[in-house]
This record gives C-alpha cells, sequence and structure tokens, in this order.
C-alpha cells in the first residue's frame, strides 16, 4: 500500500512480540489473486472514513483514480447524525464492497443537494435529500412542476419518495429533480430515489433490500383485497377457539368466592 511497515508502530510491536518479520523481503505472498488484485482490494482501509459528505469525492478521486460522477453539495449546520451523516453512510455502502465500488465508476453524472445548499447545481439531474435541501431549492427555483408525482397514500409503499419533478433555474437551466423529504429521511426512500431517478444505474448493496419491501408490501395489500373482495368477515369472539378456552368462559358453576354463606344470625 506504499507504506513502510518499519515505521507503522502497531507492526513494530507485533514484530517484537514474535507475530513476524517487517523486512517485506522475508515475506512470502502465496495464493491464486495477484498482489495488485488484493491491494484494490483493501485501497483506502487505512485511511480513516470520518469525515463529510462533501469531502467523499476527494477520496473517491484519489483512491480510484477516477472522479466521483456525483457533485455532492452540503449546506446549512453538518449533521453527523442526521440527513449529512446518513447520506455519507449511504456512499459506503458501496465503496466498502470492492465490486459495487467498480460500478460507483459508471453511475451517472447528477447533483446531489444536502441540506439547505446555496450553490448552483452543475448537473441537469439534481437529487434533493431532505426537508432542507428541497425548501432551499424552493427558494431558488422559478419554475418546479411534478412531472410524475407519487400520491401521498402511495409514498409509504415506495419509501417516502415524493417524485420526479421538473425545474428551472432564474438563469434559464433547467432539469430534473428527485426529491427525497424527510429529516433525516429514511434509507428506503434515499435508495429508491437513486435507483429510480438513474433509472436503475445507481444502487447500493442494499438496493435488493428495497426492492424486496416495497414487493412485499404491495403484495399485502393484493393479498388483502383479494381476500376481502366480498367484504369483511365479522366473526363473534365467542366463535374464536382461544377466546372459547379462556378460563371465564368455562361452564363452571359459581366459584367459592361467590357462593352465598351462612352469616351467625342463619341469614345468607
Amino acid at each position: 500500500l506504499g507504506l513502510d511497515p518499519r515505521q507503522i508502530p502497531h507492526l513494530q510491536m507485533a514484530s517484537q512480540r514474535g507475530f513476524g518479520p517487517l523486512d517485506l523481503d522475508a515475506i512470502d505472498v502465496l495464493g491464486s489473486d495477484h498482489f495488485s488484485q488484493l491491494r484494490a482490494r483493501v485501497c483506502g482501509f487505512g485511511v480513516s472514513a470520518v469525515g463529510r459528505a462533501d469531502e467523499f469525492a476527494i477520496r473517491f478521486e484519489r483512491d480510484l483514480g477516477v472522479p466521483f460522477p456525483l457533485e455532492v453539495c452540503c449546506g446549512g449546520s453538518y449533521q453527523a447524525t442526521g440527513t449529512h451523516g446518513l447520506f455519507l453512510d449511504w456512499l459506503y455502502t458501496s465503496y466498502d464492497h470492492p465490486d459495487a465500488r467498480e460500478r460507483m465508476k459508471r453511475w451517472p453524472r447528477g447533483s446531489v443537494w444536502v441540506g439547505a445548499c446555496e450553490a448552483r447545481p452543475g448537473h441537469r439531474w439534481l437529487y434533493l435529500v431532505g426537508d432542507e435541501a428541497i425548501e432551499a431549492f424552493r427558494q431558488q427555483a422559478a419554475y418546479l412542476q411534478p412531472v410524475v408525482p407519487i400520491p401521498r397514500g402511495l409514498r409509504r409503499w415506495f419509501g417516502a419518495i415524493a417524485g420526479l419533478h421538473r425545474y428551472r433555474l432564474a438563469d434559464g437551466r433547467a432539469g430534473l429533480t428527485m426529491t427525497v423529504p424527510g429529516s433525516p429521511p429514511s434509507r428506503a426512500a434515499m435508495e429508491g430515489a437513486f435507483f429510480i431517478g438513474s433509472l436503475g444505474r445507481i444502487r447500493s448493496s442494499l438496493c435488493l433490500d428495497w426492492a424486496g419491501g416495497v414487493l412485499a408490501r404491495l403484495w399485502t395489500l393484493l393479498l388483502r383485497r383479494h381476500r376481502n373482495r366480498d367484504g369483511i368477515r365479522v366473526v363473534h369472539a365467542r366463535k374464536i377457539q382461544r377466546f372459547v378456552d379462556r378460563v371465564w368462559r368455562r361452564p363452571w358453576l359459581d366459584p367459592p368466592a361467590l357462593k352465598l354463606r351462612q352469616s351467625d344470625d342463619g341469614e345468607s
């Protein structure tokens, strides 16, 4: 990885305790994979992943040698545990897998707003992540109209994605935007917005989980409608077996506490 093992304190300590030499000439690399392939797989593991979402492109270009396709703009107060951190975590779900990391090089170009941004989008496609980004863009855009809106009643089936909008800025530039409402938005909404907005070309390793959740919810809705096509059956509780077996429904006599007792004067 371009580092001298003798300059790393942890490796020096391990070598002193007998775990192996530090001289690279004394180390034999065995296996069927080429060393360059192994080096590409662990590229970036030695650097801390803690950082800002708008600085992810710097690390991507440094490690992979190509520019990051998405232009990330962070505005407002940076929230590591809010929308900004959630988007950065979503990026690392793809970056941490070698195969998905190679696919990130072929992602379509676009701009991403996270938080209340004031910069101009550099690409025609724009993704607005979070309520603050959506509100900031509404104040800046001269024209914003839904193209394929998702009804509010169906948003929960698609991860709360608001839909596709057409916009035009004050300088005449126009484009399309996908909005992801929420503060912070859900991971399913973010996954679905990038997947639908890029026609399936932008997806992380958790994309199948989002698609499977959508299909499962739609299947549940269709199955419920099919079973209740003749109306919802009303079943009295006395006919349900688990209620029949309750102690207070068994045909017993009156419990001893409710039986009549003779008092000292002979009255019941």
